[in-house]
């Protein structure tokens, strides 16, 4: 829910999408 609603708010930025995306990875490769 809390990631859905991040993406939907940093869909208009794709610097700050990459930047989530980054630490969604760093989040699951732990």
């Amino acid at each position: 829910m809390l990631q859905e609603s991040s993406v939907d708010q940093t869909n208009s930025n794709p610097v700050n999408r990459s930047l989530l995306h980054e630490r969604l990875y760093k989040e699951r490769a732990r």
